[in-house]
């Protein structure tokens, strides 16, 4: 990998994947997204290790997962011509590209701010109301006896503390794997089709990545796929 990973600079996943994007120099727009999306999840798989090794959380690992699942959509739609998103989805995206360009203009002010802070340029203060005496002035219509109500209706306006239900991680499935195991299934002759293959799997994150599995085989030479009809199972075989 030339892309060398420091967990301790990373305060979440806009971090990491800007610094993916400023490595590349690539503007932030979904053409980068969807470059950068391999470095990101080489990089969830080291902190899913972190994970096992209780070096980290569930909570900081769910808030990479989050942006990883837009990563799957915009990866998707640059492969696949023709996949159609959701009005959600494209709003999802949409985000994603915003909170990066916000986060990237935060963290350049940052670093400015910090580079002003170790100059030590004198500063010159004095101290506020200077000369003022403080006085409490209590309203007209008030009463030491009131003071217990008062108390009483503070703190019935301090909103009580909510728990947020816990959610399980979801494995994600590895394209790399994906592609192995088709390549294995197919050169031992225990599948012949793509509807073999994907099973009774419905999830359609599954579907997505063996496809995407099926698409480099394609690529690199590897087997040889055949549709006869337009939405009709497309068959397999090993290239000669």
């Amino acid at each position: 990998m030339s892309y060398t990973i420091k967990v301790a600079s990373f305060e979440g996943p806009l971090e990491l994947l800007l610094n993916l994007i400023e490595e590349r120099k690539f503007s932030i727009n979904t053409v980068a997204l969807a470059e950068v999306t391999q470095g990101y999840f080489e990089y969830l798989t080291y902190l899913e290790k972190e994970v096992r090794e209780d070096k980290t959380t569930y909570e900081q690992l769910s808030a990479f997962l989050v942006v990883a699942s837009t990563l799957v959509l915009i990866k998707s739609k640059s492969l696949l011509p023709g996949f159609q998103l959701s009005g959600e989805e494209e709003e999802g995206i949409a985000d994603l590209t915003a909170r990066l360009e916000i986060y990237k203009q935060i963290r350049d002010v940052a670093g400015h701010i910090e580079q002003r802070l170790y100059k030590r340029t004198p500063l010159f203060t004095r101290e506020p109301f200077e000369g003022v005496h403080v006085q409490f002035l209590p309203p007209d219509v008030f009463s030491v006896d009131m003071l217990p109500q008062i108390m009483k209706n503070l703190l019935v306006s301090i909103p009580s503390k909510a728990l947020m239900p816990k959610k399980q991680i979801k494995e994600v499935i590895s394209i790399e794997k994906k592609i192995k195991e088709l390549e294995n299934r197919i050169r031992e002759g225990l599948v012949k089709s793509f509807s073999e293959f994907v099973g009774h799997s419905t999830k359609r994150t599954d579907i997505i990545v063996s496809f995407l599995a099926l698409l480099e085989l394609i690529r690199l030479g590897i087997i040889v796929v055949e549709q006869r009809n337009h939405f009709s199972d497309i068959m397999l075989r090993k290239s000669d």
